[in-house]
Order: C-alpha cells, then structure tokens, then sequence
C-alpha cells in the first residue's frame, strides 16, 4: 500500500470522506425526497420535462462535459488509476434533481457514486494521497455515497469494491471503505435520511416446490436483467442515431416519456418509483399486473437513452419488485418474499455485484429465507450472462467472452 505516511493519509482522508460525502449525499437524498413529493402533488410538471431536458444539456456544455457516462466514468477512472474530476459532483447533483423534479423515470445512486467519486478525489488530493492510489479514494467516496443513501454500509464498502473489478480484489481499501462508510450511514441517520428498510413477512418454508419456483424466478430475473441492460442500451444508440444534438436528443426523449406517461394514464413509471416498492415488499394484498415490470424497462430506458441523469438501480429494484410480487400471486406464495427475492435478483444480474446483492438483502429484510437469496443471486448473476447495466466494469467470469452488442458503438 506503500509509505507509512500514505497510510495515514488514506487513512485521515477516509474519515474526511466519510464526513463529506456522508452530508452531501444526505442533502441531496432529503432534495430528491421533496422533489417526488412535489411532482406526485403537481402532476402537471411531466408537461415541462423538455424545459429540463434543455437544463440538463445547457449546465454540461456550459461545464465542458459534451458526453456524460455516468457511473461508467467512476469506474474507468479506477482502472486508469486517475482521479474524478471534482464538477462531476455538482452537475451530477443537479442533473438528477431536475430529472426526478419534471418526472422522468431515473434512480438515485448513480448520482451518488458520481458525487462519491469526485468529492472522494478532491479530499484525496487535499490529503496529498498519491494518484496511483486513486482506486483506494474512490472506492472510499463510493462505499460513503452508498451507504448514506441505502443505510446499508455493509453493502456499500462490497458493492465498491465488487464495482472495480467485478469480484472483491482491493484488499487494501476495505478497512478505509468500512471507515468512511459506517461515518456516511451514522450522519444520515441523525439527519434522518429515509432507507429502504422492511419486514417482508413470514419465510417461505424450505420445500421442493418452493425451491423450484424460486429457481424459475431467478431465471426470469435474469431475462429481466438482460431486458434492462440492452434496452438502455439500445435507446441511447438510437437517440444518438436520430440526430448529433444532445438538445435534439433529450427533447425527442422528454416527448417520448409524456407521451407514455399519457397512454398509461397514470405517474407510477415516473420518478424513482420508490412508494412502489415499498407497496411490493411490505404489503401482500397489493396488486401488480405483470406487465409493471415492462413499463418501467421502456420508461427508464427512454429517459436515461435520451440524456436524462440518475442512475439504474433503483429502477432496477422496481422491476425486480413488481415482477416478484406478481410472481408469487400468481403462483400462491408470499408476494412480499418474492418481491424481495426479485429485488435482489435484479441487482445481481444487472450490476454483477453478487455479493453485495446478498449483503443488501439482509440489511435490508434481516436473515429472512437466506437460502432462497443464497439461491436467487447466483442463478441471476450467471444466467444473464455478460450484459450489465455497467459497461466499463470488468467482469471475471466473462474475460474471455466480452460479447458486444451490435448497436453499441465500439
């Protein structure tokens, strides 16, 4: 890890992190909480998504980043052992606000890696850390950002470093990963930041039957996951095919989302969806139509492939929550499990994050049905094979086989 002297500054720097990040990302969490509040109370805003579309594009060129890749970005700087540059955390912060404040249907974790990352790099700099161990202070912002946001810090600090790459490698970050992230979750707590946090009922008991079904719904997690990834995917390579303009892209994309907003007749795709899943995990009486799962794919591949700023994971639980509930209705078990079961399951396949799929189930649900969850995350994982809602995220099961898609641009 080098120098005594870099050991303690890492170490100075992952508790300035910690501090940092832990606030920033409270503040921003609390601002998008008002700001779905306020859309599901004035409806009447998706008709100005285009007016933030605009403000989207305008604050990046105005910045100087004429091709914004999200998390992507994050991860490429860990490879090249470089820094994130410190305005992606503001514009970030911006450009989520606006998306989620006019209704387009986009997560929030992005957001916070990104801020993670770039507040995560300055303080290392201000701390004289070495470049070459950029890795270590990025995955330190990321494990914060995470863990203010979810209140999951054990999940935070293995998400981290699976994101690097694609299994748990850095050794070396993890005791400044844990540091940081344990302060983020305790200044989230005190500024009362909402989580996620539920209890999804009575344990499916341990049956064949109910071993099979829960092997079938991580199959279908998995197609699920490759339905999210390569929907993305593809819209952003046809909106980029329909004109060079990022203005003409986002305007194009907001008039997409308004449009199924109005065929739909409702809100419930827009936003980060989070009331949803709530519904999904904590009540068995709650009813979802099996195609929910689908709106939210086209819905958040739409507003991401058009230029609009947030993140995949959230909506990546929507769908893995929606389907799991229609799933065990449809099938006679607890809808709640399911919805957790397909939570996780989406998380896994689309992030390949596998052992953070499993950490976020029990901080999330508590040791409910450990060997379902044990059992859900593998076949997700691997059964969707390389695709993934991260591209620059190196994979160690798929080295040898890196399918590309035809319609992404090498």
């Amino acid at each position: 890890m080098g120098s005594f002297k870099n050991i303690v500054r890492i170490s100075a720097a992952s508790v300035a992190i910690g501090l940092v990040v832990g606030l920033i990302v409270s503040i921003f969490s609390l601002a998008l909480t008002w700001c779905n509040s306020f859309r599901i109370a004035h409806e009447h805003l998706i008709f100005l998504l285009p007016v933030g579309g605009f403000l989207i594009v305008l604050i990046h060129q105005l910045a100087g980043v004429k091709n914004p890749t999200g998390t992507n970005r994050v991860i490429q700087r860990m490879h090249e052992r470089t820094y994130v540059r410190w305005i992606m955390a503001p514009l970030i912060f911006a450009s989520t606000l606006i998306s989620q404040f006019f209704g387009a249907s986009v997560g929030r974790e992005a957001a916070a890696l990104q801020i993670g990352g770039s507040v995560g790099s300055e303080i290392g700099k201000l701390f004289k850390v070495a470049e070459h161990e950029s890795p270590v202070i990025i995955i330190t912002g990321m494990s914060a950002a995470f863990s203010a946001l979810f209140g999951t810090p054990i999940t935070a600090v293995i998400f981290a470093l699976e994101l690097e790459k694609g299994r748990i490698s850095s050794a070396h970050a993890i005791l400044p990963a844990v540091v940081s992230s344990m302060i983020a979750r305790l200044i989230a707590g005190a500024l009362n930041v909402s989580f996620l946090v539920a209890n999804i009922g009575s344990p499916l008991d341990f049956t064949a039957e109910n071993f099979l079904l829960v092997f079938v719904l991580g199959l279908c997690c998995a197609v699920l996951s490759v339905a999210f990834s390569q929907c993305t995917r593809l819209m952003k390579f046809l909106f980029a095919k329909f004109s060079d303009s990022k203005y003409v892209q986002v305007f194009m994309c907001a008039f997409l989302v308004i449009v199924l907003t109005l065929l739909v007749g409702e809100q419930t795709y827009n936003g980060v969806g989070s009331d949803t899943i709530l519904k999904c995990i904590t009540d068995s009486t709650f009813k979802v139509a099996w195609w929910a799962c689908i709106f939210k794919i086209v819905f958040t591949a739409v507003s991401l492939g058009g230029g609009f700023q947030g993140g995949e994971i959230i909506p990546a639980l929507f769908i893995g929550a929606t389907f799991g509930s229609f799933f065990g209705s449809a099938f006679g078990i607890s809808p709640t499990v399911c919805a957790a079961l397909g939570m996780v399951g989406l998380m896994a396949g689309t992030t390949k994050c596998g052992f953070a799929s499993l950490a976020m189930a029990f901080e999330l649900f508590g040791i409910v049905c450990p060997e379902y969850f044990l059992l859900i995350v593998p076949i997700a994982l691997f059964a969707s094979g390389p695709f993934r809602i991260y591209e620059k995220q190196d994979l160690w099961f798929a080295r040898r086989n890196n399918h590309r898609p035809h319609f992404t641009k090498p």
